[in-house]
């Protein structure tokens, strides 16, 4: 019984997690060197750019080989789905540290984002007459021959911060003293522990447990209210980014080329670049669930006039265009605060749950988003909008019931 009210003792609780908690990790927010940490920027960049390069010709691609708008979409989540897979094992190797980058990653968001289509449309436009290489395929060999030239700059001059030794690192690596009473002599000999030896149970892992009986129904809400909003947000963005070429291409007031398209989406993303950039520093000052429904008002706002003007037929590029600015926007604002905001709520040995748990429903939303886009014409534009607004509703249900939840410290 002691024993356990000691261990509880050793927990932080919860709620100083929210506001009054100034006890940080230096070494958790330590950069590496300027090379390693442009190096870290520029893969972060090539992997929006490797998403997003095939959204303008991906449609045209599937109809050349015989497929429809629907399995244009599959295509584009087909890569996300694997990175999800393949998630949960890879975070074996990982170091817990993606939180140093976080702002240079919601920085070169939309670069990519505004670069993918744009080189996707200007290679579809060059085409290539060569049957392997083409303007449909080259994106795909470009930035495979990208890629292999920056893994080897990377392997040369890509430094990673030392990591201190973990508590079981320390734990094998020490020997354990045993004390042998002889009379009133005492005698201290080591004692290193063979594999044979059954090792107790880990402090930490009691300690995780023990916080996880600590949360409470209304924290729980909380994890669940920000892996909604983290779905939602990537399946609005991922559906617009595969439905834009495939509505534009088939509108009557349009007929865009994957080239038009691709520019289209490039101008959108790169416009709300300085706006994201403004979020990095208000962010600082501001609450994270005060950002989260802020952008979610905003790309709420985009889909209610996108659905209007869907009603009433004036659909011209003007009009098209603020939706799309609205939208990318918005959701690209609340991507930022998800993680954040339950980074602040929770010990930070959770940090690589959550880290899962969002990334996870980012990935959901990526896959499903996708293949919604590519069906958005065939099951309807009003019917496409109409289902989005309605999963924001949902969450603005979750959002307000557990507002008073959702305060943390800013910052």
């Amino acid at each position: 019984m002691t024993d356990l009210k000691l261990l509880l003792n050793q927990i932080n609780p919860f709620s100083s997690r929210r506001e009054t908690s100034d006890d940080y990790n230096e070494e958790e927010f330590k950069l590496p060197n300027m090379t390693s940490l442009v190096i870290m920027l520029v893969m972060n960049f090539l992997l929006q750019i490797s998403f997003f390069i095939v959204i303008s010709s991906s449609s045209k691609y599937t109809e050349y080989l015989g497929g429809n708008a629907t399995f244009s979409g599959i295509v584009i989540g087909i890569p996300t789905a694997f990175a999800g897979l393949s998630l949960i094992p890879l975070t074996k190797y990982d170091k817990d540290g993606e939180r140093r980058l976080v702002a240079g990653w919601s920085s070169v968001k939309p670069m990519g984002m505004s670069f993918g289509p744009f080189l996707g449309g200007v290679l579809y436009k060059v085409g290539f007459s060569n049957s392997i290489f083409n303007g449909y395929t080259s994106p795909g060999w470009i930035m495979t021959g990208i890629y292999a030239g920056f893994w080897v700059l990377m392997t040369i001059y890509f430094e990673d911060i030392p990591q201190p030794p973990t508590t079981k690192e320390l734990q094998s690596a020490s020997p354990i003293v045993s004390l042998q009473v002889k009379g009133e002599d005492t005698e201290a000999s080591p004692d290193y522990p063979s594999a044979s030896t059954a090792r107790p149970a880990s402090p930490i892992d009691e300690s995780f447990r023990a916080q996880l009986s600590l949360i409470t129904w209304f924290q729980w809400g909380v994890i669940a209210c920000m892996c909604w909003f983290s779905m939602l947000c990537f399946f609005i963005l991922g559906s617009w980014e595969a439905n834009l070429p495939v509505f534009s291409a088939a509108a009557e007031n349009f007929h865009w080329s994957p080239f038009a398209a691709g520019n289209f989406i490039a101008l959108g993303a790169i416009s709300c670049f300085p706006f994201l950039l403004l979020n990095l520093l208000a962010a600082r000052h501001i609450q994270d669930r005060t950002l989260l429904a802020f952008g979610t008002i905003i790309g709420l706002a985009g889909l209610i006039i996108f659905l209007s003007i869907l009603r009433t037929g004036k659909v011209n590029y003007s009009s098209l265009f603020a939706c799309w600015w609205t939208v990318a926007l918005g959701f690209n604002i609340a991507t930022t605060v998800t993680l954040s905001l339950l980074s602040k709520q929770l010990p930070p040995e959770w940090n690589g749950p959550t880290s899962i748990l969002i990334q996870c429903s980012n990935y959901t939303g990526r896959v499903t988003g996708a293949i919604w886009g590519g069906s958005g014409v065939s099951v309807g534009m009003s019917n496409f909008v109409g289902l989005e607004i309605a999963m924001v509703g949902i969450g603005a249900v979750l959002f307000t019931a557990l507002w008073r939840d959702l305060k943390t410290k800013t910052g």
